[in-house]
């Protein structure tokens, strides 16, 4: 099938609050995708006004980062000069502990011996400074580039002004056609073991939606009624599945966990064609060289998988009472 013909599928990332940690998933998500070479998702704010502080955030945090990036450039490149110099000054030392007048032999030693140990030391200092700014280096420059790529959509001059109005979300194809198996919408935001809420931070201040009313945002917002496909990246949004769970979806729909609370929340708004997602165990924000999404393990908070194997997705149309 040629390009032209192939069904595409777009994924966008949504933040009902905005703010700094909004932002931050964000990035998260998008460094696994940049890493795995898919195309980064856009990130939607409820309106303009919030999608301005997002944006202005998000160029504040990439100037200053990447000062930071320049400056450690800056230190590693000037490395082999420093390291030059340091041996110029030793071998400086060396020729005066020969050449200084009156020095009796053991006069000679000393000094050798003190410009070997100054030497030794700033050598170290200078590898412990590398040390540094490498670290910093891989650390930021993935960070700096998933945030570059991290577009907010619809800021007030808009980058597609005529795909996003108010509200934002209606512009989402969600039917299933023969050019689109339909978009999906990450929603950003942060959970608790048996909560039915999405908090803004992961400290539960900053505001929260409980499920019934993140639904009716989530339509108000514009979800089309039609859409397929819906995710929660909250951590513990889903129960940790055991052994004595047979049908995860029937087993747990009546947990009181957010996730299942929304997809029950959305089969009274009438979204009879949408899946909800939802993911066991904490998730990784930055999955740092990973070309997958991840999370903790269920069973192990230090252990970390894929997170397409801690899903669970509710068929919202199964979650009539």
């Amino acid at each position: 099938m040629s390009d032209q013909g192939k069904r595409s599928r777009r994924g966008y990332m949504y933040t009902p609050f905005g703010g700094a940690q909004a932002l931050d998933s964000a990035m998260g998500e998008n460094m696994a995708r940049l890493t795995s070479r898919k195309a980064p998702m856009g990130l939607i704010a409820p309106n303009h006004e919030m999608a301005d502080k997002l944006e202005q955030l998000r160029q504040t945090t990439l100037n200053v980062w990447g000062a930071q990036i320049g400056q450690s450039q800056q230190v590693l490149g000037g490395v082999q000069a420093r390291r030059q110099r340091t041996d110029a000054d030793f071998l400086a030392a060396i020729r005066a502990s020969v050449d200084t007048p009156g020095a009796t032999a053991l006069d000679t030693r000393n000094a050798r011996r003190d410009a070997r140990e100054d030497h030794q030391f700033n050598n170290m200092m200078i590898g412990n400074d590398a040390l540094v700014h490498q670290a910093r280096l891989s650390t930021l420059q993935p960070r700096h580039e998933a945030l570059f790529e991290t577009k907010v959509k619809n800021t007030s001059p808009g980058i597609y002004p005529d795909l996003f109005p108010d509200p934002p979300l209606r512009f989402l194809q969600g039917g299933d056609t023969p050019y689109s198996s339909g978009d999906k919408l990450y929603v950003l935001g942060h959970g608790a073991p048996g909560k039915n809420r999405l908090f803004a931070r992961s400290d539960g201040q900053g505001g929260s939606l409980s499920a019934k009313k993140l639904a009716k945002h989530l339509r108000d917002a514009g979800l089309p009624t039609d859409m397929m496909d819906v995710r929660l990246t909250a951590c513990q949004g889903v129960p940790a599945l055991d052994e004595t769970i047979k049908d995860p979806v029937k087993d747990t729909q009546h947990s009181g966990y957010l996730v299942p609370e929304v997809a029950r929340a959305f089969h009274g708004l009438g979204f009879q064609n949408l899946t909800v997602t939802g993911y066991q165990g904490n998730g990784v924000t930055f999955p740092f060289g990973s070309q997958h999404h991840l999370r903790s393990s269920p069973d192990d908070d230090e252990e970390r998988v894929k997170r397409s194997l801690a899903a669970v997705r509710y068929p919202v149309k199964d979650m009539g009472d």
